[in-house]
């Protein structure tokens, strides 16, 4: 009767063992995978500041593209409707010289000839204007992306100060940072006719 009693206070022990055993190992586990993901470490801080640098530079990068084209596109755009202009007025006075061809020939040949040059001026310009409109929606197709990149550095800056230990001033700088960047994109898509028009005084 005792010889069974030890027995089974030893398998009762025995088990006991085992789940104990089990329970660190699984505790153990979970510490080593979940723990990682979530705290934030220094290494986080270091990526998301060469990563907000490097969407910094290319929001500079894209900022001096759209400068260039809506520079250009408004200089073609006078320039058209300076030329249409100059052609119109040519044309009405054409019409008025040819009432005496004998007597205006020289006027009207000389006129022609500004008209051609004016019709190849106005090709061009509108060629121009259409390569440009086509690069500035590319550009704006750049843009909607660049949105959804800083959005996306915004979240993952958020998540990494919930998941320090205490606060880190770098992820105030990152902070600022961030909300500089997203001013950069709202004066972009202004630009790019995206977003409400510059308040006027």
């Amino acid at each position: 009767m005792n010889n069974i009693r030890l027995l089974t206070g030893g398998l009762v022990l025995i088990v006991l063992g085992l789940a104990g055993g089990t329970g660190y190992l699984i505790y153990d586990r979970i510490q080593s995978e979940v723990t990682p993901t979530e705290r934030a470490t220094k290494q986080d801080i270091v990526e998301l500041k060469q990563e907000q640098a490097e969407t910094k530079k290319d929001v500079l990068e894209l900022k001096d593209q759209v400068a260039t084209n809506s520079a250009e596109l408004t200089v073609h755009r006078r320039e058209l409707a300076t030329a249409k202009g100059e052609r119109d007025i040519l044309k009405k006075t054409q019409e008025e010289l040819k009432k005496d061809v004998d007597s205006n020939k020289a006027a009207i040949d000389a006129n022609e000839a500004k008209i051609s040059d004016l019709d190849d001026a106005v090709a061009e310009h509108t060629s121009k204007i259409e390569s440009l409109e086509t690069e500035q929606k590319k550009l704006k197709d750049q843009l909607a992306k660049m949105g959804e990149r800083v959005d996306n550095l915004e979240s993952r800056v958020e998540s990494t100060e919930s998941r320090l230990d205490e606060k880190d001033k770098q992820i105030e700088d990152l902070k600022k940072q961030q909300a500089d960047t997203r001013a950069e994109l709202a004066e972009l898509k202004r630009q790019l006719g995206l977003g409400d028009p510059e308040p006027s005084n």
